[in-house]
């Protein structure tokens, strides 16, 4: 059991240690969060250096943690803070989830997509990325090319955000809650949502946590 465990210690430990040496940049250049400078150093050494096997089995957990840390931003909210904008939260997830996939259905006429695959990249996009996207996948039959390619169209748009997202907001002057809601409304799958408003202030990070899963919580009614 501990040698099984103990083969992804060396790949989480990399990433711990990329993860912390974006904060490290971070405290030399005012007005960015670490965030953005952890994930352009792991972009380097993933492909500037070739990393030996060993760390592989750890780096393939990214995921995992991803979504835990989710968790526990969702658990530090402050029930006051959910409530504060949860109601115009709901109001606006609603709207958001409505039009991108009414949008989504009649682009995807236009452009000659399969009625399918415009269904899977209009809920991919209205609800909460690729959870959304292998939900529906089997729910409507749709063919494992529809989903990967939904899947592709998904995750290539939150990479570009990511780093798109917070200059647009400070080149724009929003507010932190302006960016909070813009984010957790418009990137679909969760971690980068929360990365993309944690690299513009906490206070957005927090609103777009709260915003980005009042969109999850919508899934089942949606698939």
């Amino acid at each position: 059991m501990v040698t099984k465990l103990g083969k992804y210690i060396p790949g989480i430990c990399l990433m711990f240690v990329v993860g912390y040496a974006g904060k490290i940049v971070a405290n030399y250049i005012p007005h960015c969060e670490y965030v953005l400078f952890a994930i352009a150093i792991g972009m380097i050494v993933r492909n500037a250096v070739v990393l030996p096997k060993f760390f592989t089995p750890g780096i393939a957990t990214y995921e995992l943690w991803m979504k835990t840390g989710v968790a526990l931003l969702g658990a530090r909210l402050a029930l006051q803070e959910v409530l504060t904008i949860g109601a115009t939260g709901i109001v606006l997830v609603i709207i958001e989830i409505t039009v991108a996939i009414l949008t989504a259905t009649y682009l995807g006429k236009i452009f000659g997509l399969k009625d399918k695959l415009a269904s899977l990249i209009g809920v991919g996009v209205g609800v909460c990325g690729v959870s959304a996207i292998i939900g529906t996948t089997s729910a409507i039959e749709a063919e494992e090319d529809d989903a990967a390619y939904a899947i592709a169209t998904i995750l290539l748009f939150g990479a570009i955000m990511l780093f798109l997202y917070p200059a647009l907001g400070n080149w724009l002057g929003m507010t932190d809650t302006a960016f909070g809601y813009w984010t957790g409304l418009s990137i679909d799958n969760t971690a980068e949502a929360v990365a993309t408003g944690f690299a513009f202030s906490d206070m957005a990070g927090n609103i777009a946590t709260v915003v980005k899963l009042s969109r999850n919580a919508l899934m089942g009614i949606v698939v």
